[in-house]
């Protein structure tokens, strides 16, 4: 089915500036991508697969338009607990730059020790890890303190209304 898979980059606004684009995941048919990974048994497979398909695509379009752009690429943080994935991306990320993995925050891992070793090994090549749609769901500030993250991308419902909700600028500012 990935073979079958495309990706639309939306652009990464930040203070009214492009300033790069996230791979978004769209497979024909299928209309909760969430959903649908949810199902996949072999994640660090699959992970290793789109970050593949996203830099070579990445490459045609700066072969293309003679320029480069940072990428956002969402995984699993399961991948991490995968010497296959770490070893194979690895790679992958051999002369790239501008990569950014975002991991979501209902992701279960089972060694803390374990993804923060692979964070470290993955952002040694230049790599940077960003938490997305923090603040969906149950947040758990352990799991966001414990791993090095270089950005935290909060969750749409968390600032809805922030204006009127002074519950949510609490939560926000105690992070």
């Amino acid at each position: 089915m990935i073979s079958k898979c495309s990706f639309l980059y939306q652009p990464k606004v930040q203070h009214g500036k492009v300033i790069g684009a996230e791979a978004l995941l769209r497979i024909p048919g299928v209309s909760n991508i969430e959903d649908y990974i949810s199902f996949i048994s072999n994640k660090p497979l699959f992970d290793y697969t789109v970050i593949k398909k996203v830099l070579l695509e990445r490459r045609s379009y700066q072969e293309y338009m003679g320029m480069s752009f940072p990428v956002s690429i969402n995984m699993s943080i399961q991948s991490l607990e995968s010497d296959f994935f770490v070893e194979k991306v690895s790679k992958l990320l051999v002369n790239e730059s501008d990569i950014i993995f975002e991991i979501t925050e209902n992701d279960n891992y089972l060694s803390l020790n374990c993804v923060k070793n692979s964070m470290a090994k993955i952002k040694s090549l230049g790599v940077k890890f960003s938490l997305d749609d923090f603040g969906k769901g149950f947040s758990d500030i352990e799991h966001v303190l414990a791993l090095d993250f270089d950005e935290i991308k909060i969750d749409g419902s968390l600032v809805k209304n922030i204006e009127i909700t002074f519950i949510a600028i609490d939560i926000l500012n105690t992070y």
